[in-house]
């Protein structure tokens, strides 16, 4: 709004010192030499005016700008989750359509693994192991030992697969934990539908 009113005010400025000109030519042709002076004077105020004001009006500008972009890179990210749906019939197995939806995607991944593996064995553990996540695979049967920062030798977020005595690497973004679940599909051979997962806002 202020923009606007300072916008609206340079304008009527302006009016005025086209006025002004044309009032000094008229004083100087007539010879009226103190009049022309006094007008010459007094648009010089008005142009230092319209100089401020353009000044003014960049700096409100430039400091919205600054302040968005600001806002917008300390604006704290959206809180997602997986929500994820097993059809059984389509991995090949006479069960019903499992669903998944925990506000955690760390549990619903670990939690998927557990589903996975109790119906398809320990055995593909090993295959999916084979998914590189940063410096370790997916899964492990050594967390402790390969699941570590190797820039401060801290432990990455992990989860236990059940009683298996494996467990998957939970450090990553919730975006990324849906991609590792399309290569735990394809690792393992399962039809593009049989696990579908969906990132949601909570």
């Amino acid at each position: 709004m202020m923009i606007e009113e300072l916008k609206s005010t340079a304008e009527d400025l302006e009016t005025r010192l086209s006025g002004a000109r044309n009032s000094i030519a008229e004083a100087a042709m007539a010879g009226e030499w103190e009049k022309a002076q006094t007008i010459t004077a007094a648009a010089k105020r008005l142009e230092e005016v319209r100089h401020q004001i353009d000044t003014l009006s960049r700096e409100i500008r430039r400091a919205i700008t600054d302040y968005d972009a600001a806002t917008r890179s300390h604006t704290k990210a959206k809180h997602t989750k997986l929500v994820i749906k097993i059809r059984w019939t389509l991995a090949g197995e006479s069960l019903p359509d499992e669903l998944i939806d925990h506000d955690n995607a760390a549990d619903a991944i670990s939690n998927l693994m557990e589903s996975l593996v109790s119906v398809q064995g320990t055995s593909i553990l090993p295959e999916i192991q084979k998914i590189r996540v940063g410096n370790s695979g997916l899964v492990s049967q050594a967390p402790e030992r390969e699941f570590r920062n190797p820039n401060n030798n801290e432990p990455y977020g992990y989860r236990a697969i059940g009683k298996t005595g494996w467990s998957i690497k939970t450090h990553s973004s919730t975006s990324q934990k849906q991609e590792q679940i399309h290569q735990i599909k394809t690792m393992l051979g399962l039809p593009r539908q049989a696990i579908e997962v969906e990132v949601v806002e909570k």
